[in-house]
């Protein structure tokens, strides 16, 4: 996978991608056994996020690939897999590590320069904010915690759909109250998460 060239043979072609990546989507990091599931995210997190430890022409060129096949098979990706199956299933045994590990993958994905058009058409999405939202009261802090570093992104979209202007400000106090309290602690000691905050709230007040 950290091979320029087997990793293109890998997510080269929509045929490819079906045949190599969706099996780990639909089965290894469901399965029961947890080394199995959590070696199954950590190859996800290769080819969402590919790597080239050495070359940095060839780490370029595999983060095109990975913008390509991403925008090129979003659908099956995203709509089909990536939410539902891996944010928005039911919890189980190995729920918590593969929620965390996906929002983790998710939020550099949506953060990395190369995977512009996946990230306007997943903050585009009502259904991708509403499922956010719901991560953003997980029990878990860690899950709030990368939730919330999804969710920065939708509140700082300038060309928000109406869907989720029309979410969040039907949320609006609830959500203010909430993230004003959201790990009060982190952010008294984490004046880049302290300022972030207070801007998502600030825009929020301001729809």
């Amino acid at each position: 996978i950290r091979h320029a060239i087997f990793y293109q043979k890998l997510v080269g072609t929509s045929e490819a991608v079906a045949q190599f990546v969706f099996p780990f989507l639909d089965t290894y990091v469901h399965s029961p056994n947890f080394d199995v599931a959590s070696d199954a995210m950590e190859s996800l997190k290769c080819i969402f996020i590919p790597q080239s430890p050495t070359d940095s022409a060839a780490a370029e060129q595999m983060a095109q690939d990975a913008a390509e096949f991403m925008t090129r098979d979003y659908t099956a990706i995203w709509e089909d897999r990536f939410v539902p199956k891996l944010l928005y299933a039911n919890e189980a045994a190995n729920n918590y590590m593969t929620k965390r590990m996906a929002l983790q993958i998710l939020s550099t994905v949506l953060l990395t320069r190369t995977n512009y058009n996946v990230m306007v058409r997943f903050v585009a999405s009502a259904r991708n904010c509403k499922v956010i939202l719901l991560l953003l009261r997980h029990t878990s802090p860690h899950i709030t915690l990368d939730a919330f570093h999804v969710f920065k992104v939708f509140v700082a979209n300038p060309h928000k759909p109406l869907e989720v202007v029309k979410m969040l400000k039907d949320n609006q106090i609830k959500l203010s109250t909430y993230l004003q309290g959201l790990h009060a602690e982190k952010a008294q000691n984490d004046a880049q998460f302290r300022d972030e905050k207070a801007l998502i709230i600030a825009t929020i007040q301001a729809l």
